[in-house]
Formats: C-alpha cells, sequence, structure tokens
C-alpha cells in the first residue's frame, strides 16, 4: 500500500508522466544528434561537444532533481541549454580571442563551470566536485 493518499498519487503519476516524456524526448533527441555526426562528421568538435554537454546538462538537471524538485530544475536546465547554445553561436569568434575573452564569454564561462560542478555533484557526489575546484584553486593560486 502506498504512503500517500489517491489524490496525491494521481497529480504525483500526472507529473511524473510528463517529465518523463519530456526527458525521453531530450535523450531521444541526444542519440539522434550522435548518430547524425557519427554517420556524417559535418560539426566541428567545439561545436559537438558543446552540444553534448548541453543535452548532458539538461539530462541530469531533470533526472536528478533536489529532495523537492520544482522551478529550480527546469531553470538550470534552460541555463545550461543557452550557456552551451552561446559557445555553439559563438564558436568562431570565441576561437579568434580566446587570449582576450570579453565580459560576456567571461560570464558564460563561470556560468558553465558552476553548472557542471553542481551537476557532478547532483549525479556523483560532492567528492569530485571538491577534488575539481581544489585544482581550480591551485590554477589560480599555485604560484603564490
Amino acid at each position: 500500500m502506498p504512503a500517500y493518499a489517491v489524490g496525491d498519487n494521481k497529480k504525483k503519476t500526472q507529473t511524473g508522466f510528463a517529465v518523463k516524456h519530456v526527458i525521453s524526448i531530450i535523450a531521444l533527441g541526444m542519440v539522434l544528434f550522435h548518430f547524425y555526426t557519427a554517420g556524417s562528421g559535418v560539426f566541428t568538435a567545439v561545436v559537438q561537444r558543446s552540444l553534448h554537454l548541453g543535452f548532458a546538462l539538461v539530462l541530469i538537471f531533470l533526472l536528478f532533481p533536489r529532495a523537492k524538485p520544482g522551478k529550480v530544475e527546469v531553470a538550470l536546465a534552460f541555463a545550461s541549454a543557452l550557456t552551451m547554445l552561446y559557445v555553439v553561436a559563438y564558436h568562431k569568434e570565441l576561437a579568434e580571442r580566446l587570449a582576450q575573452p570579453g565580459t560576456l564569454d567571461l560570464v558564460f564561462s563561470v556560468i558553465a563551470t558552476v553548472l557542471v560542478l553542481e551537476a557532478t555533484r547532483r549525479s556523483l557526489g560532492l567528492a569530485l566536485p571538491v577534488i575539481a575546484l581544489v585544482f581550480l584553486a591551485y590554477a589560480f593560486y599555485g604560484h603564490l
């Protein structure tokens, strides 16, 4: 016997059903994208990697919600997609100004780093993001 009331069960089932279908459609899109690029290989490495990371981050935020899932997961999934689409849209310009990134480049790179760390924490636990933060700190402050 379930521990919740029948009305709650119906509501959870409807929400779960819709979310499961959205996740399935995104996962199917990721599979089709990888099949397409495996067969034709028309994208550059930066574009393919950015799209792969965008798909993966969106799926992680939808599949590994907080204890109480809500709008935060949708916002993080949207931010993941937006950040990776920025890289896809401006990959040539990013390569040209690699040594001198603009303000928007830095903002999106910080957002992407935070999103990857949070997705790693949600899916694998706290150990790996802490290790990554230690190495990031060493990269910035190791010369001191």
